[in-house]
């Protein structure tokens, strides 16, 4: 009996992380944010436009840094399906791993727009640039985020 209410606990208590898991909105929130600096530059992208390849480049970084998160986020739907006697440590260092390579990717990215001198022409490129860096230093902030949080995650499941 004692362990059949150790059981439910930790079921209920999983059942709940989960899904004020997935109400931490944050990433999903900069996640649209840079979608949407992504469809503004798209449509800055034209023949005659002076700044063409900076804003394809640009364009090209956010539709990646997009597509990671989403990655992430299939990834973190996966575990609503395993139950938690199969949860071990590699299924934690797979999400790990994933949040490691968006911080690698990110980090080049913002180095990037940080150190480069771009022979900018337009202002709205400008502004773009600026838009884009806040957003990736933010990403960072929360890449770091995410991995203290499955880190808590595996201790409190007292996974090895």
């Amino acid at each position: 009996m004692k362990r059949f209410i150790i059981s439910a606990i930790v079921v209920i208590n999983l059942f709940f992380y989960f899904n004020v898991y997935a109400l931490d909105i944050k990433l999903l929130s900069l996640r649209d944010k840079i979608f949407l600096e992504s469809n503004q530059i798209k449509q800055e992208i034209r023949p005659d436009t002076q700044d063409f390849v900076l804003l394809s480049a640009l364009f090209d970084s956010c539709i990646q840094v997009v597509t990671q998160i989403d990655a992430y986020f299939y990834m973190l739907g996966i575990f609503e399906y395993i139950r938690k006697e199969d949860l071990n440590k590699s299924c934690f260092n797979f999400l790990l791993s994933w949040l490691d390579v968006m911080k690698k990717t990110n980090d080049i990215n913002l180095k990037n727009l940080t150190t480069n001198t771009f022979a900018i022409i337009e202002d709205k490129t400008k502004s773009h640039i600026e838009n884009i860096k806040t957003y990736f230093t933010e990403l960072g902030k929360q890449i770091v985020h995410e991995k203290n949080r499955m880190n808590i995650l595996m201790r409190s499941l007292r996974i090895r």
